[in-house]
């Protein structure tokens, strides 16, 4: 179920330190509900009622047994204006529907002795409601269970049609309205609480979301629940890491996330969050580039004023420059800015031969702009130098101009700038996957060690 409330409420376990902090209002719930209660009367719709009996209908000795079964209700329609949610002090999430009709059909068997006489009639819910109450409880290993669950009917009606022959069903149908509608009532309170329960039990066993191919942000939580009447507050670790592995993260400690409810949802994601993916990035070498995929053709002739006789040394064969990532890159965000320093190993591979002829370390400092596409943080270079570099080895005869290098680099970085904005930024940041479709009028702003991510959920079409 793509209900924005159980995605975002029901993610649980213990966590160390706060990546990330998801705060809400009623009023975001409010506003997918409306969408989302189709789905939810079909679900109910889906489950099976239990045949009634109800013996010695009647007074005296006209009395008969009544048998109601194959009972169906196809639709649940309910008056959303006047149905909503919300939160209180004592940690309760309440849905109230109010405004509940449907109509039913089932089939009914009178008996006295010989007698039988068999039939099918319409049951008109004219007026009823729904109250569901999920309670979290007070602790880091959080619990949601579903304690109240209730579905009461104000006016019944069940009958049949008025022709010959309906006189003694509509008799013994008035003689047991009152029960009829109060077995009714037990019957779909606890197809209700099945349903809900499903969702419960999938949403409590969350530690996890995949937000790729490969790739999860841990949502385990480090702090308990905040809950009141006018805001839901969960800090979780926010990790990203590769699935299903284990590792310790080398990364700045995160800063304290700020929590404003001046928005129906807002999701604040700190730097410690994407350092961490960065540093997945990087231990899986997806942070790396070569000169080979800008299309610049470098080949050992135009580059001997850089590396002089190299075109004696190998002849005129072609060059390929790769970097790799030597240490986990490290960023800082500073209002809708972020700042970067990377570590690069560089090693140059000449046409033919089998192992790099240089390997030179390099430290690349970039400034790139943070913006959204969708639900994904994403970001573009403005600025990306190398501003220092060191010489590992070399397989050259001659000692290769390192200022050289640089200035190499430096073109191939400019020139491959789009190309490496792709490889770092082109799969972005992605927001937890349940909330995708889910939020309108989407604001991101970058503050000084966190990004806050604000607007108004919608429930997917």
């Amino acid at each position: 179920m793509k209900v924005f409330v159980v995605a975002l409420i029901l993610t649980v376990c213990i966590g160390a330190k706060t990546g990330a902090i998801i705060g809400m209002t009623p009023e975001a719930v409010n506003s997918v509900l409306e969408d989302f209660l189709p789905q939810f009367s079909a679900q109910i719709q889906q489950g099976t009622f239990n045949d009634m009996h109800f013996p010695s209908v009647g007074k005296g000795s006209l009395t008969v047994d009544l048998d109601v079964y194959n009972l169906t209700i196809p639709v649940f329609n309910v008056d959303h204006k006047n149905s909503g949610v919300a939160f209180t002090s004592d940690r309760k999430i309440i849905f109230t529907l109010q405004d509940v009709t449907s109509t039913g059909n089932f089939n009914w068997k009178i008996s006295r002795g010989n007698l039988v006489q068999k039939g099918s009639t319409t049951v008109s819910i004219e007026k009823a409601t729904f109250t569901i109450e999920l309670t979290m409880k007070n602790s880091l290993n959080l619990e949601i269970i579903v304690s109240k669950c209730e579905f009461k009917i104000s006016k019944f009606k069940a009958i049949l049609a008025d022709n010959s022959g309906s006189g003694m069903i509509n008799w013994v149908l008035e003689a047991v309205n009152a029960k009829l509608k109060d077995t009714l009532e037990i019957q779909i309170s606890a197809l209700v609480k099945n349903v809900i329960n499903g969702y419960v039990t999938k949403v409590n066993g969350f530690t996890e979301i995949e937000i790729a191919d490969g790739l999860v942000v841990s949502v385990k939580l480090t702090e308990i629940p905040e809950i009141d009447t006018e805001h839901l507050k969960i800090a979780i670790e926010g990790l990203v890491k590769l699935k299903g592995m284990t590792y310790e993260f080398t990364i700045p400690d995160p800063v304290d996330l700020s929590f404003t409810t001046s928005q129906a949802l807002q999701i604040t994601v700190s730097e410690y969050s994407l350092n961490s993916a960065l540093f997945t990035f990087h231990i899986s070498k997806m942070l790396s580039f070569s000169t080979s995929s800008f299309d610049i053709g470098l080949n050992t002739n135009n580059v001997k004023n850089i590396f002089p006789g190299i075109d004696e040394q190998y002849g005129k064969k072609n060059i390929d420059i790769s970097c790799q990532t030597s240490k986990n890159p490290l960023i800082s965000l500073d209002s809708q800015i972020v700042y970067s320093d990377v570590e690069l190993a560089c090693s140059m591979l000449v046409e033919e031969e089998t192992d790099a002829v240089l390997v030179v370390s390099t430290c690349v400092k970039s400034k790139a702009k943070v913006f959204m596409e969708e639900l994904v943080v994403k970001g573009e270079f403005e600025e990306i130098v190398v501003n220092e570099i060191t010489l590992v080895s070399s397989e050259l005869k001659n000692e290769p101009n390192l200022q050289g290098v640089k200035d190499l680099l430096n073109l191939s970085l400019k020139l491959g700038r789009k190309k490496i904005n792709e490889a770092v930024f082109g799969k972005g940041i992605t927001l937890p996957a349940e909330m995708s479709g889910f939020v309108d009028n989407l604001q991101i702003s970058v503050n000084k060690g966190f990004i806050t991510v604000e607007g108004s959920p919608k429930y997917p079409n």
